[in-house]
């Protein structure tokens, strides 16, 4: 497409085509050479952006898939000592090849065999439920020391008589 400026430029010239004597052969020849030059330009153009196209459809890009898996266990898979532990267990652990040289202390609550809950305390306190593979956690996390257990469903009291301090009816 020609910019609208040399469009204009071509009318203008246009004017002073014929009937002005040698002024006339020059502005012809001028306009003779721009629309060859014009011509030549939008053919090196296009035959430019032709072969860029080409290109483009040749390049062979590199494809993408998934992989499935993953890193492997540090080391051969550990004993399982996680699903070894009672609800009510207090614990410290350190990770596997970890710079960190801080334990984590963590509380279990509940146990199966696919599933852990354990209770994760933070520095600052705060308690994170924190759901774990019982296998992949004793592979991942290393020298495990019990602290204690509490037991997490007392006894409950029984009741007093009626109208005593003791009554668990009220």
């Amino acid at each position: 497409m020609i910019p609208p400026e040399i469009c204009e430029f071509i009318v203008e010239i246009n004017k002073y085509r014929t009937g002005y004597g040698e002024l006339s052969k020059i502005i012809n020849r001028i306009q003779g050479d721009f629309e060859r030059n014009i011509v030549e330009v939008y053919r090196k153009l296009r035959k430019d952006l032709d072969m860029t196209e080409q290109k483009l459809k040749d390049t062979k890009y590199p494809k993408f898939r998934v992989l499935s898996g993953g890193k492997e266990p540090p080391d051969e898979p550990s004993e399982d000592w996680l699903s070894t532990y009672v609800p009510g267990t207090s614990f410290v652990a350190r990770e596997r090849n970890s710079k960190n040289v801080d334990f984590n202390l963590y509380h279990v609550i509940f146990v199966r065999d696919e599933v852990t809950l354990l209770k994760w305390e933070l520095p600052d306190g705060k308690l994170l439920d924190y759901y774990v593979d019982p296998k992949r956690f004793s592979n991942r996390f290393v020298d495990p020391v019990i602290l204690g257990v509490v037991d997490l469903n007392p006894p409950e009291k029984e009741p007093g008589p009626p109208g005593t301090d003791e009554d668990s009816y009220d």
